[in-house]
C-alpha cells in the first residue's frame, strides 16, 4: 500500500512521458465516443432515470442534457461507457481500463475546475495503478469469478481522483482503503445490464472513497498488501501478486504493453477475420457476386463465442462470423447500424450466410507461437482462390489505429446522440486537451441541448 500511495502522491507530473499523454488522449477520445453511443441503451437510460430522483446537480452526464450530483454523474456516464462492450482493453488488467477512469476524472475535473493537463495526469496515474493491480491478481482473479474492470477499476478511479485533487499521502491511503471495501463485480452478471453497471459503480465508488477521505473519513492502512488487502482477497494462493505490484513506477503500462482498441462494434473474435476480408477487398476490389465461398480458420477455441451462424437479430449478428463478413461485403464497412435488427435480416444478407464456412485449426507457420490468428480464403466463382492471414487485429497495441481512424470511429459512435458540428469540435478538443484551461468547452460539446 505504501508503495502505491507514494506513486500516486509523489510521481512528478513532468516524469510522465509524452507517449503516455498521447495514449491517454487516444483512450479518452475512443471511450468517450463509446459512452456517447451507449447513452440511448436501456441500462444507461434506467440509471439516468434513477439518479434524476436525486435532483439536478452541477456535473454533466456525458451524452445527455441531464446534470447530476458528482457521484450520480460518474455512475451514469460509467454505465453508458460499457453498455455496448465497445470500449478498450489492456492485457495486464484482463479488462477494460478506460471506462471506470473516464467518468471519474471527467466528473471530478468538471466540478473542481481542473485543467485538461491535470485530467490527463490523473488519468495516467489511475491507469497505471488499475492495470498493475489487475495484473497482480491475474489470472486467478478472473477464474474465481471476479470482474477486474470493476474491482481494480474502483481502486484505479480512487487513485485518479486522489491525484486530481491533490490528496496528501495519509488521505490517499484512506481513499484506497475505502475503495477496497466498495470494490466488487461478479462475472456471473456478464451478458446482463449489470455488467456495464460494474463500470459505473467503480467510477462512483472510487470518487466516493476520495470525497470521504478528503473530509477525514478513515480506513485500514494496509488496503493493498497485508493479510486482508486487495492482493490476498482477490487472488488465489500461490499468485506472485506482491512481486508484480512492485513494478509500479518502473515503466508506463499505458505505453507498453499499451491499449487495445475495438475497431468493430461486434465480438472481438471476428476482428482478425474482418481485417483479412477488408484487406482482400482493398487489394482485389472484391464484390459479393464474384464470391463462391469463404473459408475462415482461427485458433482452437477462437469460435467459442461465435454461436450464431444464422443470426436473427442485431445482438446475434455481433456474435456471428458469417454475418460480420457478409456485412463487410454488402456495405464496405462495419458500423453500429450494421447490427440493427433490420440490417441483419436483409434477404441479401441471409442468403449469403451459407457461403461462409468456419473452422478451428493449427496456427500457420508464419505465426508460430502467436496465441491467436485468422486465415481467410475467398474462392471466386471461376475457381480462383485469394488468401490473407493475420495474427494481430487492427486496433491492438501492436497495430494501433491512427488518430484519423480513431476519429472516424468517434464520428460513428458519437453520432448516436450528437450533431456533426459538435462531434468535430469534440475531436479537436481531445487533440489539444493538454492545453485546455478547463473542461467547459469539451463538456459543452459532449452534451446535447435536450434529451
Amino acid at each position: 500500500t505504501e508503495h502505491g500511495v507514494r506513486y500516486i502522491t509523489e510521481t512528478p507530473a513532468e516524469s510522465i512521458p509524452p507517449e503516455a499523454i498521447t495514449a491517454a488522449k487516444r483512450a479518452l477520445l475512443d471511450t468517450t465516443g463509446v459512452a456517447l453511443a451507449g447513452v440511448p441503451e436501456d441500462g444507461p437510460t434506467i440509471v439516468r432515470d434513477m439518479v434524476s430522483r436525486h435532483g439536478p446537480g452541477p456535473v454533466a452526464i456525458i451524452g445527455s442534457a441531464q446534470r447530476a450530483q458528482l457521484l450520480d454523474a460518474a455512475l451514469a456516464t460509467g454505465t453508458a461507457a460499457h453498455a455496448l462492450d465497445y470500449d478498450d482493453t489492456t492485457l495486464p488488467l484482463h479488462g477494460h481500463p478506460t471506462a471506470p477512469l473516464l467518468p471519474a476524472v471527467f466528473a471530478l475535473a468538471e466540478e473542481r475546475g481542473r485543467s485538461g493537463a491535470a485530467l490527463l495526469d490523473a488519468f495516467v496515474i489511475g491507469f497505471e495503478v488499475e492495470a498493475r493491480l489487475g495484473h497482480a491478481v491475474d489470472p486467478s482473479h478472473y477464474g474465481l469469478g471476479w470482474h477486474a474492470t470493476a474491482t481494480a477499476g474502483t481502486l484505479g478511479a480512487a487513485a485518479a481522483g486522489a491525484r486530481l485533487i491533490g490528496l496528501d499521502a495519509e488521505r490517499t491511503r484512506h481513499a484506497l482503503g475505502i475503495a477496497l471495501s466498495l470494490a466488487g463485480g461478479s462475472r456471473a452478471n456478464f451478458g446482463s445490464m449489470t455488467k456495464p453497471l460494474h463500470v459505473g459503480n467503480a467510477a462512483r465508488g472510487g470518487l466516493q472513497a476520495v470525497l470521504l477521505a478528503e473530509r477525514g473519513f478513515t480506513a485500514a492502512g494496509e488496503s493493498i498488501g497485508g493479510p486482508m488487502g486487495f492482493l490476498k482477497l482477490f487472488a488465489a494462493e500461490g499468485e506472485d501478486a506482491p512481486e508484480r505490484l512492485e513494478a509500479l513506477g518502473e515503466s508506463w503500462g499505458i505505453v507498453d504493453p499499451g491499449i487495445n482498441v475495438k475497431r468493430y462494434p461486434c465480438c472481438y473474435g471476428t476482428a482478425r477475420a474482418a481485417d483479412c476480408l477488408f484487406a482482400l477487398i482493398e487489394e482485389h476490389d472484391l464484390q459479393l457476386d464474384q464470391i463462391e465461398r469463404i473459408d475462415v480458420r482461427v485458433e482452437p477455441g477462437g469460435l467459442a463465442a461465435l454461436i450464431h451462424p444464422r443470426p436473427k437479430d442485431g445482438l446475434q449478428g455481433k456474435f456471428s462470423m458469417e454475418y460480420v463478413l457478409t456485412a463487410i461485403l454488402l456495405d464496405g464497412k462495419l458500423r453500429l447500424a450494421t447490427f440493427e435488427d433490420e440490417a441483419v435480416l436483409r434477404p441479401e444478407a441471409q442468403r449469403f450466410l451459407d457461403r461462409i464456412h468456419t473452422s478451428e485449426g493449427a496456427t500457420p507457420p508464419e505465426f508460430a507461437g502467436a496465441p491467436k490468428f485468422a486465415h481467410v480464403e475467398v474462392t471466386l466463382a471461376g475457381g480462383r482462390s485469394l488468401v490473407h492471414a493475420v495474427d494481430e487485429a487492427a486496433g491492438s497495441a501492436d497495430h494501433p489505429l491512427s488518430w484519423d481512424e480513431l476519429a472516424d470511429k468517434y464520428r460513428d459512435t458519437a453520432g448516436r446522440v450528437l450533431d456533426m458540428e459538435a462531434i468535430e469540435r469534440g475531436i479537436e478538443h481531445f487533440a489539444t486537451l493538454e492545453t485546455a484551461r478547463s473542461l467547459d468547452g469539451l463538456i459543452a460539446d459532449l452534451c446535447p441541448a435536450g434529451d
